[in-house]
């Protein structure tokens, strides 16, 4: 069942402008995300539960609201121009099996809870320097 109404789509709207992505492009997206399978996949419940924009140079910031998206699996948005740091709601993202935000500008303190090996399948967290890891 797609539990897409109106505050998740705001939510994930915010998320993708704050990554860089033109209000055009995220309205777009936001408003059927399981429809667009070239940033955003859902799994078979209908949830949001990959989001991959990798490549793309997006030069926002990593936004708190798109740890509301409990089912996301899969981030990567590596080898953008992302700034600042990695909020610490992302810890709260209890599905999330694999990570990677290499080759960005983030810096700051990277929560190290986040980082539990156990719970990823794969590390892609193997240049400290890119992620800003204190």
């Amino acid at each position: 069942m797609l539990l897409f109404g109106a505050f998740w789509c705001e939510v994930l709207l915010k998320g993708l402008v704050d990554l860089g992505f033109s209000l055009k492009d995220a309205e777009r997206m936001a408003a059927s995300p399981c429809e667009d399978r070239k940033v955003l996949w859902c799994n078979s419940d209908g949830f949001v539960s990959n989001l991959f924009a990798a490549h793309r140079g997006l030069a926002g910031t990593l936004s708190k609201e798109l740890a509301s998206l409990k089912a996301l699996e899969y981030i990567g948005l590596e080898n953008n121009q992302l700034k600042g740091s990695i909020p610490s709601e992302f810890g709260e993202l209890v599905a999330l099996e694999q990570l990677d935000l290499s080759n960005n500008q983030l810096l700051g303190c990277f929560q190290r809870y986040l980082y539990d090996p156990l719970r990823f399948q794969h590390d892609l967290f193997n240049k400290e320097q890119e992620i800003g890891i204190a």
